[in-house]
């Protein structure tokens, strides 16, 4: 059996590992001199309408024969102004879907914009760093998952 006692360990132990390999990371992209990207989520099409296999997906807009809405991936710094991870003024109404149609995903985020507590434990880079690279944490497949994501978003 798991107690939350050991659960709670394992979590603390993933978040230590976490910022260590935001760190190593981090260390390695700045001696380049560059940003860090996320190759398993490039930015482009196949990580905006592909089905996690790297295959094409019809959406709303293809299926009207459109090549789908134009976006341009863009770093913080690129979108303007001030930039944190999280603030505390987070609010449900805060979240909006735009043009994807990702809206599964937002709803979850708009229910945890509710409970700050989760946020701060699946968040587990909590300030912006011009690296790039933040770790987050998922439950994926019935155990939480540590990924490595960049800053880019499309706009």
């Amino acid at each position: 059996w798991i107690t939350s006692d050991h659960l709670d360990q394992m979590l603390v132990q993933q978040e230590k590992d976490a910022a260590q390999h935001v760190k190593n990371i981090c260390g390695v992209v700045r001696l380049s001199k560059a940003q860090w990207s996320d190759d398993a989520f490039p930015p482009g099409d196949r990580s905006l309408y592909g089905d996690g296999g790297g295959n094409k997906v019809t959406t709303p807009f293809r299926a009207q024969g459109t090549s789908g809405p134009s976006f341009q991936w863009k770093r913080p710094k690129q979108l303007g102004g001030s930039w944190s991870v999280i603030t505390d003024s987070l609010q449900p109404q805060d979240v909006v879907q735009g043009r994807l149609g990702d809206c599964w995903f937002l709803s979850a985020l708009s229910v945890l914009a509710d409970r700050p507590h989760l946020i701060d434990r699946i968040l587990l880079t909590k300030q912006y760093n011009p690296e790039g690279a933040y770790a987050v944490r998922f439950f994926y497949d019935g155990e939480w998952k540590r990924v490595i994501v960049d800053d880019m978003f499309p706009s």
